[in-house]
This record gives C-alpha cells, structure tokens and sequence, in this order.
C-alpha cells in the first residue's frame, strides 16, 4: 500500500479548503434519503406497537411528540449533505443553505487534514468526510439537545417570554421540517419558493407546523427526543451512502486500529448513485416497501 506523505502547510489553508473543488459529489437523492428515513421510522414504530407500546402513547400529547419525533428524523436525513454544495439540503435553504454549506465543508476539510495519518489523503474531498461519519451524528444529536437545554430567558413577539432552549427546540424542528418537505414535497416547495418573499414563505410553513406541533407536546418531555432523532435521521443518510460506490468514513476514527487510517471508505455494496439502478429499481422498490409498512403500522395501532 502506497503512502501518503504529510499534507503541505497550505493545506491547513482556509482559503485553499474553501476554493477546493469536490472530486466526487455523488449521492443519493434527497428524496431517496427522506424515503429511507421514513421507512426507518416505519420499522421503529412496528417494533413500538409489537411490544406493545401503543396503548401507552396513543394520546394527544404524546401523539404530537410522535409525529414531530418521526418528521425531525426524515428531515434530518438530509442535513449530512450540506457538505456537499449541490445537494437537496443546500437549495432547501437558500442563501442561509449557502453558509451552512461553507460552514460544513471547512469545519470537514480542517477536521480531515489535522486528524489524518500518513496513509491518508493529504488533499481531502469534504463532501463524504467528516459529516459523514456516525461519530458526527451522534455529536450533532448532542449538541442540539445540549442547546435546547438553555434556561436564559428571551423575549419574542407572538411567543413571549421563552428559554434559549425552547427558541432552540422550535428552530431545529422547525428546520428538519422543511428539509421534510422540501425532500417529499419537492415540487410544491419549488412553485411555493417561486412566489413573493418564496424562501422565507416557505420556512415559515416549516416553522407554523413545528409551533403547533410543540404547543401540544407536554413540557415535561424537554427536547432530548430532538437530539435523538436528528442523531438517528443522519446516521441514516450516512448508513445508506454506505451501500454507493464511494462509501462513507462510517467507523471513523476507530478504523485507524485496524486500517491504519482515519479516513477508510466503508462500502456495504457499490451501487453507482444518480445512475439507472437509483433511479429505475432502489426508489420505485424503496417507496413501495414504505407504503406497505405504512399500512402494517395503521394495522397494528387500530387493531
């Protein structure tokens, strides 16, 4: 096996990382994604009823909790690619998706080029780095439960006088969301953003639904049903990229024990994203599978 030698300085450039082209933005689609998180929520849901958890949840409050809980998953599907600079997560937010995607390729880049071994690529690609590693879902998971923990008090129109937290809570939810919808419901977001004030019109629907949701779940519960399903929606969208020819740093850092390198690509299968097999067979036979499993968890909770 060939070594790599140590990166040059320019390389802990924020300029270069920044100007550093993506070598391979493959992925699956967004819609793709979103459709294997709903079906992840769908098995998790038929586990639940099996065991018999239905009748203790089946309530008003705790079904508000439920959909918000099973909507931030599906949404959060998507949020991995933001490192990716022609992703469905991108456009969904416009020119705020345009920072955040910034944002996400130089905090990868820097990540991959200072925690690296000399068999690792001294020019690393941060799309399918960093973001896309389930160390990096379950820190983002934590690090929105930790925020929407935040008792400084605030004072907002309409809403009033609310923590930090509660204003964390509702925005984070309020934008996994419109990752939702922007994903299944692609087409009417796109005519909703092609109105007047299309962008914020768009999110404000997002956050209209995210408010009503919250406004029936009991505030006991707190927001740490947020983080988990956030950290279970990415860990999703890295797991399935996964199956695609350019893999994922899944294990990362614990390959170094074994590979040698912190950034090993783990391939489930080598399924050539965007190509006739995504396009023609996985989302026809995905977005079936999900209709079906839709039917078994209305069966179940009725009967």
């Amino acid at each position: 096996m060939t070594e790599i030698s140590p990166p040059d300085q320019e390389c802990f450039s924020v300029v270069d990382i920044l100007k550093r082209k993506l070598r391979s933005d493959g992925g699956f689609s967004g819609y793709l994604h979103a459709v294997t998180g709903v079906i992840a929520v769908e098995v998790l849901f038929i586990v639940a009823l099996l065991m018999g958890w239905g009748d203790a949840y089946l309530k008003v409050g705790y079904i508000a909790l439920i959909i918000a809980f099973a909507l931030a998953w599906i949404g959060a599907t998507l949020y991995p690619d933001l490192d990716n600079s022609k992703s469905t997560s991108h456009s969904a937010f416009g020119f705020i998706g345009e920072g955040l995607s910034v944002v996400f390729r130089l905090t990868s880049g820097i990540i991959q080029t200072v925690i690296r071994t000399p068999r690792d690529d001294a020019s690393p690609n941060p799309h399918r780095g960093f973001y896309h590693t389930l160390l990096s879902a379950a820190l983002i998971g934590l690090g929105v439960w930790m925020l929407t923990k935040l008792p400084q008090h605030i004072e907002l129109p309409v809403l009033g006088e609310i923590t930090l937290g509660q204003f964390f809570g509702a925005l984070f939810l309020a934008a996994m969301i419109h990752l939702f919808l922007s994903s299944l419901g692609k087409k009417r977001m796109a005519k909703i953003r092609k109105g007047f004030a299309g962008e914020i019109v768009a999110f404000l629907i997002a956050v209209l639904v995210a408010l009503l949701l919250i406004s029936f779940i009991p505030a006991e519960q707190g927001y740490l049903w947020l983080g988990i399903a956030i950290a279970a929606g990415g860990a999703t969208h890295i797991v399935g990229d996964t199956f695609t020819k350019q893999g994922t740093p899944l294990f990362f850092p614990l390959t170094v024990l074994t590979k040698k390198r912190f950034w090993w690509y783990t391939r489930f299968a080598r399924v050539e994203s965007g190509g006739e097999d995504e396009q023609k067979v996985i989302i026809p036979l995905m977005s079936g599978l999900s209709v079906l499993l839709f039917f078994v968890v209305v069966a179940l909770a009725i009967f």
